[in-house]
Order: C-alpha cells, then sequence, then structure tokens
C-alpha cells in the first residue's frame, strides 16, 4: 500500500544500482540463470533477504550521511521497515519479453499495392530476420539489473555501501532463497 501512496504522490523509489550484460558478463549471467530458477514466492523471499543483507552491511559499516538525514535515523528507519516489510529496495530482473517469440512481418514495397485486389489478397508477406536477430538477443543487449531504493534512503546506501557490494549482495539473497 505504501508503494502506491508513494506513486500517487509521485515519490518514487530511485535507482540505486545497475548492472548490465555489458558491464559484468559473469555476474550478469549468475544473476538472470538464479532468478529464472526461482518461483514468485521464492522472488519476494529473495527481495526481502536482499534488503535484510544490504541492512546489516549498513550497520556494520556505518551509514555515511550526505544530506541532513542523521545516520541513526537511516538506521531506525530501515530495521522499523524491515520489522513491519515494508519494501524499501526493489529488485527489476528482466526475464524473457513474451513479445519476443512473435514475429515481424511486412510486405515487400513494391507489392504493397498488390496486396488486396478485388477483395483477394495478391501480395505476399516476408518475415523480418532483422526482428528474429534483435528479439533473440534482446535479454542481453537492451536488459538491465536495476536495483532502486526508497528516496529517503537511497543517497545514504548509496554512498555507504559500493555497487558491487550490492550486487555481491543480490547474488547471495538469490543464492539463499533458492537453497530454502
Amino acid at each position: 500500500m505504501s508503494l502506491i501512496d508513494g506513486i500517487l504522490k509521485r515519490r518514487l523509489f530511485k535507482r540505486l544500482w545497475v548492472v548490465s550484460g555489458d558491464m559484468e558478463r559473469s555476474r550478469w549471467d549468475q544473476i538472470i540463470r538464479l532468478w529464472s530458477q526461482l518461483s514468485r514466492e521464492k522472488k519476494f523471499d529473495a527481495a526481502y533477504e536482499f534488503e535484510n543483507l544490504i541492512a546489516k552491511r549498513l550497520t556494520e559499516k556505518g551509514p555515511k550521511v550526505i544530506t541532513s538525514f542523521p545516520s541513526e535515523k537511516i538506521e531506525q528507519e530501515v530495521t522499523l521497515r524491515l520489522a513491519a516489510h515494508v519494501p524499501w529496495l526493489l529488485i527489476d530482473i528482466p526475464e524473457s519479453r513474451a513479445g519476443a517469440n512473435v514475429g515481424l512481418f511486412y510486405v515487400l514495397e513494391g507489392q504493397r499495392r498488390q496486396l488486396r485486389k478485388d477483395g483477394k489478397v495478391a501480395g505476399s508477406i516476408q518475415e523480418s530476420e532483422v526482428w528474429k536477430q534483435y528479439a533473440a538477443g534482446l535479454l542481453t543487449t537492451a536488459g538491465k539489473i536495476r536495483i532502486f531504493c526508497d528516496p529517503l534512503l537511497v543517497d545514504a546506501v548509496e554512498v555507504s555501501i559500493e555497487w558491487q557490494e550490492g550486487i555481491e549482495q543480490l547474488v547471495n539473497a538469490l543464492v539463499t532463497a533458492r537453497g530454502a
């Protein structure tokens, strides 16, 4: 409910960390593989475990503050949200796109006028080879793994935890959820 309220009030989660296949191929492949093996319920468990791991790292390191929001308040906010199961981190991991399996067809330019003559189809349609190639690699070429954070906490988390460590914690959460 609080996510919907945030959307209605334009208090949107902010992008915290991003990983693409070009940046970190081995991590990308590992995360996509682990995520795709999880059921919907296990994905929820992984997201909650991820929040717990990031909260633990914040506590161990002590959150750095770059805003007027004091560090004690940041730890308190995270603790309260975890206890209430209120999301403060969102995971966006792409999966295969349903539309990528549907072919794209077109009529050759010279045949467009001939396509319908006297109510009958006269031209021929062709399947786009470009679309086939693009769609086959859509997940790895266009997809990004993104982590979003509550706008109140995003700055503190970003300066306190390097993105590589945050993504490693995501991998750990996915492995834990898979084994649970």
